[in-house]
């Protein structure tokens, strides 16, 4: 579930920030979240926004994008939100099994 928060999380932010440029950081200060998030960086950013095991999270991740058929070099937000719900269709059947 921590997954699914930090995509929503993400989400939010790309949503409320559509157009805007991000603000340089001030020193001393966590810099924001770049606009457009993609690939490599956008799995990151949510395996670090879990606050769970990088190593454990990431491994997940990566067969979640494997099962779905996207590849993690060039994953945009819709992908991994496309991802994360057959994950999530695929949980759910798992349990109704």
């Amino acid at each position: 579930m921590e997954v699914l928060n930090a995509v929503s999380t993400i989400q939010e932010f790309d949503h409320d920030n559509e157009g805007s440029q991000p603000n340089q950081p001030k020193t001393g200060q966590v810099e924001p979240f770049p606009h457009a998030l993609e690939g490599e960086r956008l799995i990151q950013t949510v395996v670090s926004l879990t606050d769970l095991p990088e190593p454990l999270i990431g491994e997940e991740m990566a067969h979640i994008l494997e099962a779905s058929g996207h590849s993690s070099e060039n994953l945009t937000i819709e992908e991994l939100r496309a991802s994360m719900l057959a994950y999530l269709e695929a949980l759910h059947q798992g349990f109704e099994d």
